[in-house]
């Protein structure tokens, strides 16, 4: 994998309409990363320098309204936790975006094989948090 991260990839040149075309059915986003604005910058950094040049540097709430307003019906938002002890900043960060937004359904996180993350994820039960998801990748977790 070092070996894919030696450069980064060349940006899409696709064009792109002002909205979905009315033709289509709901369209439902649902694979959209919101992140609190410090995690937003360090991930954009990253990008830039292993993977792709980030098309739009918008923030979490500027995302949500960009794409409702070009048609996405639904949204579900997902983050991940890359270490232990920044999954219940993250989780209340997507907790208050719900709240703010009716047509965003956010997933929490657990950093995998954290200690204690059930205290982590039962409160969620309790805000407009629909699910959790996980990525062993930027954890770097295994499953045994």
């Amino acid at each position: 994998m070092s070996a894919l991260l030696q450069t980064s990839l060349p940006a899409l040149n696709d064009t792109e309409g002002a909205h979905v075309p009315e033709s289509l059915p709901e369209v439902i986003d649902a694979h959209v990363h919101l992140f609190p604005d410090n995690l937003l910058e360090s991930i954009w950094q990253w990008f830039e320098k292993y993977g792709w040049p980030i098309r739009y540097r918008l923030r979490s709430p500027q995302i949500i309204e960009f794409l409702l307003a070009r048609g996405v019906s639904r949204i579900v938002g997902l983050h991940y936790a890359h270490r232990p002890g920044m999954a219940r900043d993250l989780n209340a960060y997507m907790a208050k975006l719900c709240r703010r937004f009716p047509r965003l359904t956010g997933m929490a996180t657990v950093f995998p094989g954290e200690e204690n993350a059930c205290p982590i994820w039962v409160p969620m039960n309790l805000t407009p948090i629909a699910g959790c998801s996980m990525t062993m990748i930027a954890s770097g977790w295994i499953p045994p």
